[in-house]
């Protein structure tokens, strides 16, 4: 259950959680557009997600691709 640890998400982590439901799996690149954001500016709040276990990375030949887990899916539909 997602109460029984703090998974306080708001601002840049919740919009990139939503980009991830609303357009699947994505390359940080790819998230950073979805975001209206730089790529840097997307590679904190990602590792936080991360860590919360709300998306996982997986490698690519061309990079990392992000996807929203089960958690993260709940996360952002009780929000």
């Amino acid at each position: 259950m997602t109460s029984e640890v703090n998974l306080d998400v708001q601002g840049k982590e919740m919009a990139l959680l939503k980009a991830l439901l609303v357009k699947g799996p994505a390359l940080p690149v790819e998230l950073a557009v979805r975001t209206y954001s730089f790529p840097e500016e997307i590679a904190e709040p990602l590792a936080h997600l991360e860590q919360k276990g709300l998306v996982e990375r997986q490698t690519l030949k061309s990079g990392e691709m992000f996807v929203l887990t089960k958690k993260g899916h709940e996360q952002v539909m009780g929000a």
